[in-house]
């Protein structure tokens, strides 16, 4: 005979309900935070008690609250451990390197008793009704799911990961239980694939999209324009350079006119440089001789000039010069070949392409400098754009699995409903980003508490029967079982 009245009417739905507020949240997480930054992390465990009595405390089912049952003293043992574990580790991979071979492998045996152990704390300190959850020690399949999986996933590229998920539901709910029933979890492998078949289809053609017809082409563009200018850029560098080189042979053409002018100066220099019979300092003499007669002369003709008005004398002349310690060269006064070449201009036309082609480089990298703006300002949009369908994705893919995990689960034919929408939380999840940048982080409270209060409102409990015969018969399962004592190592370390 069944235990719930066959002949009663089917109960009515049972929505759960979310009572708390921001203002009253924002007073226990400011508290919390400003004690947890003051003793160094120490009250964390009892901000963690704080904020968990708070959430379970104001969400109702039937019209009563859950209950969290944790002491504060026993999260403190897990964080601590946590803590110590994490020192150690930090310590001997800097002391010995090579430790972090040996203690890596070591980390990954003992997650899954770490995942088990905090998962039976979890549910043995949350309540309903004064009976308790619990949830049944499974090791091995721990180490399948949370070792074994997240490795397959790699090796597929992603391919495995709509079946970690899964896993990782079927683990936690088929394990977990209502005093001493567990509930069944009995959604399949394919539900979860066709969950992440659409977002992943979809952002396979929005990025094929993207790299056709914005990417490829605007750096493709961008790529030919900036080799076009490099190459006449390149092409302008040797034109300059070859209107040097010509400047260059002009002066060396000035050169051999003005020798061509004066042989008789140079030739006492060429005669004695080449007679071996003359040694070097009859040379210098000579030399030092013939300059100081020619800067003689030269100032006997600036004082018949116009610019015998000037205070230059012979006397100007340095006195290391007259001392014979430096060998000079043969000064000449301007010849009227100087005075040509002195006057002489750049052609206008030469002027014109010089001003032309240092207008059109101007111009050529001016357009550089927008291409790459441009290509800069597009890859901002793409990546926000990037980051707005990823939000979207992440949005899709949980309200998909909260509402699958909850419709698919079942304690003693007892059932949920679950009817979140993708577009509700990708709202959610933008404005509650906005206001909390802006604010500066004040209003986290505020994001936190709308949260809880949708997905309360979208949740519903579906009874089977008369539930409080199945409450009845609960509590005397247990009562005859005993009271069940704690473990020790029993710890809840953020899992």
């Amino acid at each position: 005979m069944n235990q719930f009245n066959e002949k009663s009417v089917l109960p009515q739905e049972m929505p759960f309900e979310f009572t708390g507020t921001a203002r009253q949240y924002f007073g226990i997480w400011i508290v919390n935070l400003l004690l947890t930054i003051i003793t160094l992390g120490i009250y964390s465990a009892w901000a963690k008690v704080r904020t968990k009595r708070y959430f379970y405390g104001n969400t109702l089912l039937g019209g009563s609250p859950f209950d969290y049952l944790a002491d504060p003293l026993a999260i403190l043992k897990g964080w601590a451990i946590a803590v110590a574990v994490l020192i150690a580790y930090n310590l001997s991979t800097n002391i010995f390197p090579v430790s972090s071979l040996l203690l890596l492998p070591l980390m990954m045996i003992v997650l899954p008793w770490v995942v088990v152990r905090a998962m039976c704390f979890r549910a043995r300190n949350s309540a309903w009704r004064n009976i308790r959850f619990g949830f049944k020690k499974s090791y091995g399949e721990a180490a399948m799911v949370f070792i074994l999986f997240p490795v397959l996933i790699i090796i597929t590229l992603g391919l495995f990961l709509p079946y970690y998920y899964y896993a990782m539901n079927r683990f936690m709910v088929n394990n977990s239980g209502y005093g001493t029933t567990l509930f069944q979890f009995h959604a399949t492998a394919k539900d979860f694939y066709r969950i992440f078949l659409k977002p992943m289809l979809a952002m396979l053609v929005v990025i094929v999209i993207i790299l056709a017809a914005v990417i490829v082409p605007a750096y493709k563009e961008y790529g030919e324009r900036a080799r076009t200018m490099m190459e006449e850029m390149q092409n302008l560098q040797n034109e300059n350079s070859g209107i040097i080189i010509s400047d260059e042979e002009l002066a060396a053409n000035e050169a051999d006119m003005y020798v061509a002018e004066e042989p008789d100066a140079y030739a006492m220099d060429e005669e004695a440089a080449i007679n071996p019979d003359v040694s070097y300092e009859d040379q210098s003499a000579e030399m030092l001789e013939q300059a100081m007669q020619d800067l003689a002369n030269a100032e006997a003709d600036m004082a018949n000039t116009d610019m015998a008005g000037t205070d230059m004398t012979f006397e100007d002349v340095p006195d290391n010069l007259a001392d014979g310690d430096v060998q000079v060269d043969v000064l000449e006064p301007l010849g009227s070949g100087d005075e040509e070449f002195a006057g002489m201009e750049l052609p206008p036309e030469s002027a014109m392409q010089t001003e032309t082609a240092e207008g059109a480089t101007a111009e050529e990298n001016m357009s550089l400098e927008d291409m790459a703006g441009v290509a800069a300002a597009m890859s901002l949009l793409i990546m926000l754009f990037m980051f707005l369908f990823y939000l979207a994705f992440i949005a899709y893919v949980q309200s998909r699995i909260w509402n699958l995990v909850y419709n698919s689960t079942e304690l003693a034919g007892h059932r949920f409903r679950s009817d979140v929408r993708a577009r509700d939380i990708i709202w959610l999840y933008v404005s509650n980003l906005l206001v909390v940048s802006l604010t500066f982080g004040l209003m986290i409270p505020w994001a936190k508490i709308r949260l809880a209060r949708y997905r309360a409102s979208k949740l519903v409990f579906l009874p089977a029967g008369n539930l409080d015969t199945f409450m009845q018969a609960q509590q005397k399962k247990i009562s005859a079982l005993g009271e069940e004592m704690g473990d020790v190592f029993d710890l809840d370390i953020g899992i």
